[in-house]
């Protein structure tokens, strides 16, 4: 899904906004202006801790005015010298919003994807529209996993590996080709059906008279190793052998 309000995947300041006021329950329409939500959810929160903000402004702006007049006036009678206001927007008080969203430009960004996948997960999903539940739960099943997946099923021990297939309401549909034995990424939607993928193993019991017989069982169709993630030093060398090797194009 595509995100018209920012550049890449990384979550914008009006992204970071509307998330904030999701979590207060504020209700805002779907194209809102950045200047005007910021303005709304000033306005809640100033509501609901009792305090008065625009009041507060107003009553800076006018302060730094006075000040302003009352410097150039002594200047003038040769009283003291001119002093520079301070300006109102350094005299208005930073608000809860303002502060949580210059901390958020200040922190690093080395992963926009993941960050953007944190950025949604923080956000309680009580307080998520049916768009954004949807987006959601389509990034978590599309996230890749570094695993190894080694086949068990004894029909199946000449094939070099299988095609997965996903569909459903939440993907769509989601084709992944894993190779036995090998490390690979694989989505999590189809890595939670190769672990539910099951076949039928026997095994030969002897009964109270001595004679020979086969049962079935169901067992598990694969072994699924759970890897670690790669570094981003891992990542750049991967890189550099595949380019190097003319594998990517």
């Amino acid at each position: 899904m595509t995100d018209n309000t920012g550049t890449g995947n990384a979550p914008t300041e009006l992204d970071l906004l509307k998330a904030r006021a999701d979590q207060m329950g504020l209700k805002y329409h779907p194209n809102i202006g950045l200047d005007t939500l910021k303005e709304r959810i000033k306005e809640h929160t100033a509501a609901a801790t009792g305090d008065s903000p625009p009041a507060a402004a107003d009553s800076s702006l006018e302060s730094a005015a006075d000040q302003h007049s009352s410097g150039i006036g002594k200047n003038l009678s040769g009283d003291t010298p001119v002093t520079e206001a301070p300006s109102a927007a350094a005299s208005v008080a930073q608000t809860p919003v303002d502060t949580e969203l210059q901390k958020l430009k200040e922190t690093p960004v080395t992963n926009p994807p993941e960050a953007a996948r944190q950025a949604s997960a923080a956000i309680p999903i009580k307080n998520l529209s049916k768009s954004q539940l949807r987006a959601k739960k389509h990034r978590e099943a599309t996230r890749l996993v570094r695993v190894r997946v080694t086949n068990m099923n004894q029909n199946k021990r000449d094939w070099p590996g299988e095609m997965f297939g996903v569909s459903n309401s939440v993907v769509c549909s989601i084709k992944k080709y894993v190779s036995f034995g090998q490390v690979t990424h694989v989505p999590v939607a189809v890595l939670n059906m190769i672990k539910e993928r099951q076949c039928t193993a026997f095994k030969t019991q002897k009964d109270e008279k001595g004679n020979k017989t086969k049962t079935h069982y169901l067992v598990p169709e694969f072994g699924i190793d759970i890897l670690d993630a790669l570094t981003e030093q891992e990542l750049s060398d991967l890189a550099a052998q595949q380019a190097a090797s003319g594998s990517v194009g």
